[in-house]
């Protein structure tokens, strides 16, 4: 029996594989990598959900930003077609949100053009966090900018989850991973109060994971 097949056989009765034999399973499966997908195939037949996880992101503030990420439409150094407006109104928010969730999204995400998110804006960016948290089977996201410690807390404390851009160097000369890294390090790490409970769902690992690959 291949490597392949017997570390299939082991995931495919509960169990987990080593370190070890995961490298050992790169380099088996460079020489047969059809064999790998296969097991891959059934090991998530047995182990995958049969739905997609669908997410939404609304455009909830847009174009004019200062930052030159090389990925984005909605940065002021490149000549794109991208329509610029300030943060969208509680009842333009609520009319997409209430769409989405209507076609059975259960992930929805505020993600906003510019550096950060700052005072009033920030702050109804969070009023509209905690009128959709009234959904209890719908995560909440937010992509802001470069937030502070107590920023990062308002977004947390009204149900949202907060996303960040990883491996910044190659991508964006206007900003840099160690300011980027000193805010995921920021993040809440305690769990967020009662009422945001089912809305942000979101551990300490999990933000060190993202530390890591910064």
């Amino acid at each position: 029996m291949s490597l392949i097949e017997s570390l299939k056989d082991v995931i495919l009765s509960g169990g987990e594989i080593s370190e070890e034999q995961a490298y050992a399973l790169c380099d088996e499966a460079a020489a047969d990598r059809e064999a790998l997908y296969e097991a891959a195939k059934e090991i998530t037949a047995k182990f995958g959900p049969r739905r997609f996880d669908s997410c939404s992101i609304i455009n909830a503030r847009s174009g004019k930003c200062p930052e030159n990420c090389k990925w984005c439409a909605q940065s002021a150094h490149f000549k794109t077609k991208v329509e610029n407006y300030p943060l969208i109104s509680r009842q333009e928010c609520m009319r997409q949100a209430e769409y989405n969730h209507r076609q059975g999204i259960r992930h929805i995400s505020l993600v906003t053009s510019g550096r950060k998110m700052t005072g009033v804006e920030l702050d109804h960016a969070c009023s509209y966090f905690k009128d959709m948290a009234k959904w209890q089977d719908v995560g909440l996201c937010a992509s802001m900018g470069l937030l502070n410690e107590e920023e990062l807390q308002k977004l947390w404390d009204a149900g949202a989850v907060i996303t960040a851009t990883s491996r910044l160097p190659p991508i964006s000369s206007t900003h840099s991973a160690p300011p980027t890294l000193s805010r995921i390090n920021s993040a809440p790490s305690r769990p967020p109060r009662k009422s945001a409970s089912k809305s942000a769902r979101v551990a300490s690992s999990e933000w060190a994971n993202l530390a890591d690959n910064v």
